[in-house]
């Protein structure tokens, strides 16, 4: 990924980490606690593995992530687990294409899929503020 995007999503994800740490409750700093250890071992796949193995890697974290965010938002009566989920999708979708390629066009959707990212984190703050401002209570499992 290109720098300007790498530096972009560590400052994204530290801001967003900050935000969610003070605007959130217990079950959003759970959610927010997952992303950034899905960001760190992603980033250590990456720096330590080859790039096809590292896909794969990322792939099963990036399952992993879905799966958890996408499992708090059917619960939380919040908006920003289902946008975050959502953008988390494309960006899974994208880094399976990759995977699929096995040439020197993986980058392409390598890149998307990095791309793609830094929505899902920009959803997740700004829907973690705009919920702290209406006061919305989470309720974890509450029947409606």
């Amino acid at each position: 990924m290109p720098s300007i995007y790498l530096l972009a999503f560590w400052l994204l994800l530290i801001g967003a980490w900050a935000v969610g740490w003070q605007a959130g409750d217990r079950h959003d700093r759970r959610a927010i606690a997952a992303i950034v250890v899905a960001a760190v071992l992603s980033a250590v796949s990456y720096s330590f593995l080859g790039t096809t193995a590292a896909l794969l890697a990322v792939s099963v974290i990036d399952v992993a992530l879905l799966i958890a965010i996408g499992r708090y938002a059917l619960v939380s009566d919040r908006y920003w687990p289902l946008w975050f989920a959502g953008f988390h999708a494309v960006s899974l979708f994208f880094t399976l294409c990759a995977l699929a390629i096995q040439n020197e066009w993986q980058m392409i959707p390598w890149r998307l899929s990095g791309f793609w990212s830094l929505p899902a984190l920009f959803a997740m703050t700004i829907g973690l503020l705009i919920d702290r401002r209406a006061g919305v209570v989470n309720r974890i499992g509450a029947k409606s």
